[in-house]
């Protein structure tokens, strides 16, 4: 089990949840070339926003380390937003920051310095999992054989979206899992999850078909 991967998992899914709209786009693990150093580098969390014409991005960067992260730690990071162009970036951290490399960014507005515990996030994830209802599990990652030895996969949603036909407004969202890329469906006209295959996003439940709202979007 990649305990740094699923760190980076939870972390995604908590500012896709707090941030994600029309004009903030937030992506897990991206690439982008170097403005210094013209070198791809590899971004962990890239959020994208669209403001006034005018695109800016905030790097996050995730460190599952045993121990607090350091001045240099911080310091190498400050290096990859300058490099990036990043407006914003976010260090965060299970174990959290030593007292030098808090020090280090107490005088920027741009640095942000978190600590979060992924085991106790994931644990209540898992306690509030319900078949058929809007989780944030990957039923396609949850195997009960495997339970303690693998971590499901956390889905992105993208919920809210509605179309009508024939006056009913139907509501649905769709989302795809971290770990396993399946994409899913959710339709509130029957309160089902369906899987989708080939790019079709039909319920199962009910068979109403959303691929087209969904493309069209």
């Amino acid at each position: 089990m990649n305990e740094w991967k699923s760190y980076e998992w939870l972390v995604t899914k908590i500012y896709h949840d707090q941030m994600h709209s029309i004009d903030i786009d937030v992506k897990y693990n991206q690439r982008i070339r170097g403005e210094l150093s013209d070198q791809l580098r590899q971004i962990d969390i890239l959020i994208t926003e669209n403001r006034d014409n005018n695109e800016f991005i905030t790097i996050i960067d995730c460190k599952h380390h045993n121990g607090k992260i350091d001045i240099k730690g911080v310091e190498e990071f400050l290096g990859m937003c300058e490099d990036v162009g990043a407006k914003n970036g976010i260090l965060i951290s299970k174990e959290g920051f030593t007292s030098g490399a808090i020090r280090r960014v107490r005088h920027r507005d741009d640095i942000k310095l978190e600590t979060i515990d992924w085991e106790t996030a994931y644990q209540k994830a898992e306690e509030a999992y319900i078949y058929n209802t809007i989780s944030d599990l990957c039923d396609c990652c949850t195997n009960p054989k495997d339970k303690g030895k693998s971590i499901p996969g956390i889905i992105l949603w993208d919920l809210g979206w509605g179309v009508e036909i024939e006056g009913i407004l139907y509501m649905f969202g769709f989302g795809e899992c971290l770990k396993c890329n399946v994409k899913h469906l959710y339709c509130d006209s029957c309160g089902a999850i369906s899987h989708v295959h080939e790019n079709k996003y039909v319920c199962e439940c009910c068979d109403m078909d959303y691929s087209a709202f969904i493309e069209a979007r």
